[in-house]
Formats: structure tokens, sequence, C-alpha cells
């Protein structure tokens, strides 16, 4: 993951942030780029199940609201390629000893609800909590062997963020989900004042 975060620090320097300086209200939008982790069961009507355990770069967009200098409301799009997927035999078959990986994507929506604490004019904790929407898709088409998979779950996490007077802002920010997903981003946001 460590060199996911360095990979960022370009992407993160020409991007736009999610943090907000405190006492502000409006939109705002975000971009990040980390490392994900996932480690998720692909269930599906395919000769084969699969499991995604794997980490990978991930980069996310979002939009959001801060509704008061201790609220705001974010909703976020997440991407995650390439990443490694083994096959699995259903439960209650039988199956050959045969083992095969396939590359897949991660896709996620998330809406999410982020409490803030202020620290000081320029610093702030924040959480996440919320939803969201996974799909793993080991690609394929009609001739794909793995099943792909897709759940809605909880999400939750928290980062610390600083900001500048010109309504931009870098993060750092941690999330999980119910689904065994955790992400590390490193982001940038700009806030419409």
């Amino acid at each position: 993951m460590t060199r996911h975060l360095r990979c960022a620090l370009p992407f993160v320097l020409c991007s736009a942030a999610t943090v907000q300086a405190a006492g502000d209200t409006g939109w705002f939008v975000t971009a990040q780029y980390g490392g994900a982790d996932y480690d998720v069961l692909l269930e599906g009507d395919r000769a084969w199940w699969g499991r995604a355990d794997d980490d990978a770069g991930t980069w996310a967009a979002g939009l959001g609201y801060t509704l008061a200098p201790w609220l705001g409301l974010r909703l976020m799009y997440e991407r995650t390629h390439d990443l490694s997927v083994q096959n699995q035999c259903p439960d209650g078959l039988v199956c050959a000893g045969v083992t095969f990986r396939r590359s897949a994507d991660a896709a996620n929506w998330s809406l999410a609800a982020l409490p803030r604490l202020p620290l000081g004019d320029r610093w702030e904790l924040y959480g996440t909590l919320g939803a969201m929407r996974w799909k793993i898709d080991p690609g394929g088409g009609r001739e794909r062997q793995i099943a792909s998979d897709d759940d809605t779950t909880t999400l939750y996490g928290g980062g610390i963020g600083y900001s500048f007077r010109n309504g931009a802002g870098v993060a750092l920010e941690h999330q999980r989900s119910g689904a065994d997903y955790s992400a590390l981003r490193l982001g940038l946001t700009y806030s419409f004042r």
C-alpha cells in the first residue's frame, strides 16, 4: 500500500480535495488516490465462484455538501483495477482440482455522512459513515468462468485534513466496510464559496 501512496503524490498535487474550512457551508468536490484491499467471496451462477483477495491502486471522485461546520454529506465513486481473483468451488459441490486466476475490476458507489471536529483554523478530524454499493467483475463477457458479484454494505472510517485559505485542502482518509474492504487514500478537495 505504501507504493500506492508514493504514486498518489503527483495525482494529489494536481487534483481537487475533501476538506472544508471550519465554518464553511456549500458544495465541494473531491479526488483521491491510494490503495484498496479486498477479501470478498464472489458467488453467482457461473461454473466457478471466485475469491478476490488482493490489494491494488484505487482512485475516487466525489461531490459533497457541507450542511454545517460539523457535518457534511458526500456521494463518491471509486474504481479499483487489476484485482486478482482466484476460482473457488461453490459450496456443496465437488470440483476438479483446477486453480486459475483472473484480473478483475471493482467499482463502488457510496453515500456517507461526514461528521467533523475542527482542530484550530485549518486542521480537522472527520469521520465517514454511510452505505456502499460495490461490484467486482472478473470480465470475460458471456464466456467468463468466474462469477461477478455485487452487494450493498455499511461504510465507515475517518481522516485528517488540512484546508488552505483559497478553498482547497488535502486529506488522508481510511475507510472500511462490512464487505471486508479497506482503503487508504490521499486526496484533494475544492470547496465552492
